[in-house]
């Protein structure tokens, strides 16, 4: 079985059309996957039924990207330029995908710089070159 809709926090402002407001996090995910979007009062969250056509495209308006959701995949491309992954990860990081009552959701945990932490009386290692 595929996934069967596609959630985004934003608005359309046109049928091919997509305009994230902002990427979901795990709140979102938890909630969707016990109750439906439909059941709150000036809902965010924006609905594409993905079991009704088998290609969906969209673009997203502040980016130069096209995205097709194929039954089992998904196809990133840029309209005037190639894109970096980075920037097809960015891109899919804004969708929620549900099936049923189960909610997936892609985040990108970007990695902090560790710092060494000093101990009392000794110092850090010199850098060999």
């Amino acid at each position: 079985m595929g996934i069967k809709t596609l959630l985004f926090i934003g608005e359309k402002p046109k049928r091919s059309k997509i305009k994230t407001t902002r990427k979901p996090k795990f709140f979102d995910a938890a909630l969707l996957s016990c109750q439906s979007p439909h059941l709150f009062k000036n809902s965010p969250y924006q609905i594409i039924h993905l079991s009704d056509r088998p290609i969906h495209s969209f673009y997203l308006s502040d980016e130069d990207i096209k995205m097709t959701f194929l039954q089992h995949s998904i196809q990133i491309v840029g309209q005037k330029r190639e894109i970096s992954d980075k920037e097809a990860l960015d891109a899919v990081t804004n969708f929620l995908f549900k099936e049923a009552n189960r909610v997936t959701i892609l985040s990108n945990f970007h990695k902090r710089k560790i710092k060494p932490k000093l101990m009392k009386g000794k110092r850090l290692p010199e850098k060999i070159t």
